[in-house]
């Protein structure tokens, strides 16, 4: 396995953030990294500290009860499971960790004891109807505080478990919709509230009470920090604990004073698949990357070969073309981040250049420790799937390729790391991302043609009462109605520039007869 080690710390952060020592005192503070760097935010003030660079022994030097990595875990993986483990939680007297371990769609819940006893508590699967349970903290008479997510750097809505480790008791005590939420939990220092994540639209923190179940917010001024998140770039925030007032000054002195270094996770075995059918492949333009510029002599289209900020693969485009409507793939297993799919045509402000996207989030199992990926996916003409629905057939499209957002018709591919975007060509010390290798990433679908078209491309549901049409767009005569709660096969999808109905329009089959549904009217999902 090899390391990247990169060390950025900019001018620019200290002039905007409040020094450390200006704190008020009985403050607590969130540690989290971003950028290679290390920062605390003061839940009271409100304000952002840059402390240091991050490091790879950050969560073994942190105090408090979160245990983030392997190495400061008090056990040995239990070997050839294919678990990884992710997070654990100390007891307030560090008697026994809960910890969660995954082995993508499953997890476990174990509770280990100093003593070396090894109990195994929860046992399940992420699923449309659960995502992973969390632990976070404990409650004064001994039951476990799980947090629900089903993406690991995000929550998309607040959903607290209480576990009885004696009898296996699972109760949801509270559940409250809320726009996604970026960062990990936390218990804070006292042991009786739960950070739970941050809202960057609306500039708010996320607090979670224990004792009374209680949910309230506080003010932050992260966007000082965070420029706007476009495309794939969605902030997962690596948040690694919390600190008072006074082991935070402990806490960076060591830091300030250390030598260390931001260094990335060990690079994983190639795990990416070809996201389109093997015979497309024309490669207009390759990530703006040393490497990348060094190994291919790619131009891309219109723009010179130093393509500044160029963050993922290009395939078609000018001269060879992507035919919109080509089918699109996952790379691999996965999660749904975010889709984007309001833009209608080659519209260079729409989504930021990006155009229809679908960004997805995957957990690898890297040296017995789980690690998050994402890969994206830009300048859709349809997206099919759903967000937070776990993707686990890479023979099913995820979207239909097309030309919108800037550059004409081409599929945008993007891989990050929970840090920053990465160049999934790179092999210089070793393997590259790519299953297959370089030459020919594997592709799992054969050439696209008429006859390998999937019979149904998606399954969709309806409101009632909107027109079935004989024909694509509102020319067509009306033939029917939607009824709530039907199952419509999508056979074909085609776009129509229609005044009254612009955009995709579905060739949906029912039970009863078939149509055209306009994409506004439905919901779509993925073939099971």
């Amino acid at each position: 396995m090899r390391r990247r080690v990169i060390i950025i710390i900019t001018s620019l952060m200290f002039t905007i953030l409040s020094p450390v020592w200006a704190a008020p005192v009985g403050d607590t503070y969130l540690i989290f990294a971003w950028d290679g760097s290390l920062f605390a935010h003061a839940i009271n003030a409100g304000s952002v500290t840059l402390i240091g660079p991050a490091s790879a022994a950050l969560t073994t030097e942190l105090p408090g009860y979160d245990v983030y990595t392997l190495a400061s875990a008090p056990f040995t993986m239990p070997p050839d499971e294919g678990y990884g483990f992710q997070h654990g939680v100390w007891s307030s007297d560090h008697s026994q960790l809960v910890y969660l371990e995954i082995a993508p769609p499953h997890y476990r819940v174990r509770l280990q004891t100093v003593a070396g006893d090894n109990h195994l508590l929860i046992a399940d699967q992420l699923s449309a109807t659960r995502g992973y349970l969390d632990p976070v903290g404990w409650t004064a008479d001994g039951a476990l505080v799980l947090v629900e997510r089903v993406l690991l750097n995000y929550l998309t809505g607040i959903s607290v478990w209480w576990l009885d480790p004696a009898t296996g008791a699972l109760d949801r005590q509270t559940f409250q919709p809320v726009d996604r939420l970026s960062g990990r939990s936390a218990l804070l220092p006292h042991g009786g509230t739960v950070f739970l994540g941050f809202n960057l639209t609306q500039e708010v923190g996320y607090l979670y009470d224990i004792h009374s179940g209680q949910v309230r917010t506080f003010v932050t001024q992260l966007n000082q920090l965070l420029p706007p998140a476009k495309g794939f770039n969605h902030y997962p925030l690596q948040v690694c604990g919390a600190l008072s007032t006074a082991d935070l000054a402990t806490f960076t002195t060591h830091i300030q004073t250390s030598t260390v270094a931001a260094v990335h996770p060990d690079q994983p075995a190639p795990f990416l698949h070809w996201p389109l059918p093997d015979d497309a492949r024309s490669i207009t333009c390759y990530p703006d990357a040393e490497w990348t510029h060094a190994n291919f002599d790619v131009t891309c289209p219109s723009q010179a070969r130093d393509y500044t900020g160029h963050q993922g693969t290009d395939v078609g485009g000018l001269p060879d073309g992507l035919a919109p409507g080509t089918p699109v793939y996952p790379a691999a297993p996965g999660v749904v981040v975010a889709t984007y799919r309001d833009c209608l045509g080659q519209n260079p402000s729409c989504n930021g250049s990006y155009g229809n996207t679908v960004t997805l989030e995957h957990v690898l199992v890297v040296d017995g420790a789980a690690q998050v990926w994402y890969t994206g996916y830009g300048h859709l003409q349809t997206v099919l799937a759903e967000n937070y629905t776990y993707l686990a057939a890479l023979d099913e499209p995820l979207a239909l390729s097309g030309a919108t957002g800037t550059g004409g018709a081409h599929l945008h591919f993007e891989v990050r790391d929970v840090t920053q975007w990465v160049d999934p060509w790179d092999d210089h010390a070793g393997d590259s991302l790519w299953l297959g290798g370089n030459a020919q990433p594997l592709a799992l679908v054969s050439a696209f043609d008429a006859d390998t078209v999937p019979e149904v491309l998606a399954i969709c549901t309806s409101y009632s009462g909107n027109n079935i049409r004989s024909g694509p767009g509102t020319a067509f005569g009306t033939i029917g109605k939607t009824v709530q709660g039907t199952t419509y096969h999508v056979l074909d999808i085609t776009f129509v520039d229609d005044a009254a109905a612009r955009g995709d329009w579905y060739h949906v089959r029912y039970e009863g007869g078939a149509g055209w549904l306009w994409s506004g009217v439905v919901n779509c999902g993925l073939t099971p």
